[in-house]
């Protein structure tokens, strides 16, 4: 796991870094979506909440609460992609991650700008 974080509520929250530089979408029946290195991530993220949900007696005797675990995987950049558009992308990304529960597939601008609004808010 690259990260593995504790929410303040005491969840394990994963976090799945990928590389910016790959593609995101591919164009198939007249929509864009992910393409196998998306899908590849998002498997290897699956295994870590597995691993967690199998390990969890253990890790409950140390007081980390498993059964809630939700990862991200941080992959890809809009900048990087060849013929969809930023807006494609959020979209195609949206589309996907609404048949996820427990993952969230992000790419590195919106981390960014998440980042970047809570920061504006802080102020």
């Amino acid at each position: 796991m690259d990260l593995t974080l504790l929410r303040p509520d005491g969840t394990v929250y994963v976090v799945e870094l990928k590389r910016a530089a790959v593609p995101l979408l591919t164009h198939q029946r007249g929509r864009w979506v992910p393409t196998s290195e998306v899908h590849r991530a998002v498997a290897q993220a699956m295994n870590y909440l597995v691993v967690l949900d199998e390990d969890r007696p253990r890790l409950a005797e140390q007081g980390i609460d498993v059964r809630r675990a939700s990862a991200a995987v941080i992959i890809g950049h809009p900048s990087f992609e060849a013929e969809a558009s930023e807006e494609e992308v959020d979209a195609a990304l949206r589309v996907y991650n609404s048949h996820l529960s427990r993952i969230e597939v992000v790419t590195y601008k919106q981390v960014t700008s998440r980042a970047d609004q809570v920061l504006r808010l802080s102020d």
